[in-house]
């Protein structure tokens, strides 16, 4: 403060100030009673500045060391150096911070290449450029190592060039910060948005200043706290951006892991309907092979009794002259041959509920009769007996069957009790043991060609449904002459 001599005439006063250095002088006039109140506002708002720019610093940094994320360390760095850059300004940083180093005072060259360093790295890291903006990278990435090398310099001690420096870089990081916020706005990224109004607030009160400073506009006031205002505003919006970036990865984070569940409960999804239909496979191949409460035991016990049945109806067949048909046609045309019956066969005997035992060579077995003691599994074992002797004579008769792979068939077919179970531990097959089977067999064997051979017992049975005619008597070991008849479909 200097006093100045009050007077009627006018008197001119005179301050010069030498200086490289970036200093603020507001020069004001008039009695001290006016002055004190002033001074003690301008002090107060500095010291309130400080105070909040610190407050966010730190705060911000706590922050950073909680959830680890490099944005927060940037611009904690970068409030507490620009804070403290303006502080050294208007004096406040050696009332509160070093008043025993008023040296120190003429630092704001070091920390404001600090801010510099710390915003770009900021920009860097919460722009996430490397991924929206290649070109704004490089370019953001060189104007930071530009801010290193100033502060080199000004440590150095070489302040006046520093501070000569340090303005154009200024000016393009401002741009710059512009520019590159609006790219990655523009591309979707929604935390850019308060970049953007952060920097046009920035460079807002950059102009006003350099107008005051420039005598464009009264300096004092708006002019004289612009970037002061500014910079609050700045580290304002600058701290929401971090909390949209925040929320913007949780809510994408959250997305990824109910895409990822969804996915994972697609893929358990259609594992479990590929394990369901490789068991329901397996089902149905165990039930071709085994009768449905054998198969049922065996699943629940992992194994199954061998059982007792009083009365099942046994089918065999056999093809006549089998063994002269194979040496006329060649093997492949002999599987082909057998295929094709044998898998009509199988159609039939399925549609009457009767199980498959087993073939070999020629030979087909079949049996009805396990789940039931009733008559209509005899009934439905002669139908299928007559529907697979139809089938041959069908066939023998069709255009597209040649002399040499016409075949005829022989069925036998005898009613009684059987032992059934499954034999072996490899390739286990279901089969059935007993004098039914023997007699079964001896029907078929005395059978004549296209004709269904039933025994006496299964005659006794199904004699009201069909039309039988009568053999006489064939030897069965262990039992004597058995009575024969064949069968046909009931007169119409």
């Amino acid at each position: 403060m200097f006093d100045l001599q009050a007077g009627y005439d006018t008197t001119v006063y005179l301050l010069r100030v030498t200086s490289f250095r970036h200093h603020l002088y507001s020069l004001k006039a008039g009695y001290l009673e006016n002055h004190i109140p002033h001074i003690g506002l301008n002090a107060s708002w500095n010291a309130a500045y400080l105070g909040f720019m610190l407050l966010m610093g730190l705060y911000n940094f706590f922050l950073f060391l909680s959830i680890r994320n490099r944005p927060y360390l940037f611009y904690s760095l970068y409030v507490i150096c620009i804070g403290i850059f303006n502080a050294n300004l208007n004096g406040t940083a050696f009332l509160y911070l070093w008043p025993a180093h008023p040296n120190w005072n003429h630092a704001e060259i070091v920390f404001s290449n600090a801010a510099g360093i710390f915003s770009q790295l900021f920009i860097l890291s919460f722009l996430d450029l490397k991924k929206y903006c290649r070109t704004c990278n490089k370019i953001i990435w060189t104007l930071a190592v530009l801010y290193i090398c100033n502060l080199l310099i000004a440590i150095l001690g070489f302040d006046k060039l520093s501070f000569m420096v340090i303005q154009p870089v200024t000016f393009s990081s401002l741009v710059m910060a512009i520019v590159a916020s609006v790219t990655v706005l523009r591309k979707g990224y929604r935390p850019a948005r308060f970049y953007v109004l952060a920097s046009g607030f920035m460079i807002l009160g950059v102009f006003v200043f350099l107008l005051g400073n420039r005598g464009v506009i009264p300096y004092g006031g708006v002019s004289e706290k612009s970037i002061q205002v500014t910079s609050l505003v700045e580290a304002l919006l600058l701290s929401f951006a971090l909390a949209d970036r925040i929320n913007t990865y949780r809510r994408e984070k959250e997305q990824l892991v109910r895409a990822q569940n969804e996915i994972l409960e697609q893929k358990v999804t259609e594992r479990t309907e590929e394990l369901n239909k490789k068991r329901q496979e397996s089902e149905e191949l165990l039930l071709n092979i085994l009768p449905a409460d054998v198969a049922a035991e065996l699943k629940e016990n992992g194994v199954a009794q061998s059982r007792n049945y009083e009365s099942v109806t046994v089918l065999f067949t056999d093809f006549k002259d089998f063994t002269s048909i194979v040496e006329k046609i060649s093997p492949e045309l002999l599987v082909a041959n057998l295929n094709e019956c044998f898998s009509a066969f199988d159609k039939i005997i399925e549609k009457y509920g009767i199980e498959k035992i087993k073939t070999i060579g020629d030979a087909y077995m079949c049996a009805g009769g396990f789940g039931s003691n009733s008559d209509d599994s005899v009934l439905n074992v002669v139908r299928a007996g007559l529907e697979i002797r139809d089938f041959i004579v069908q066939r023998n008769n069709s255009r597209n069957i040649s002399g040499r792979n016409k075949m005829d068939v022989r069925i036998g077919i005898h009613t009684g009790p059987v032992i059934a179970g499954i034999v072996g531990i490899k390739k286990f097959a279901y089969d059935i043991w007993g004098d039914t089977v023997n007699i079964a067999s001896r029907m078929e064997s005395a059978s004549d060609a296209n004709k269904v051979n039933i025994s006496g017992t299964t005659y006794e049975i199904v004699k009201d449904h069909f039309t039988a005619v009568y053999r006489g008597k064939v030897p069965a070991k262990n039992k004597g002459d058995v009575d024969m008849y064949f069968v046909e479909w009931p007169d119409e």
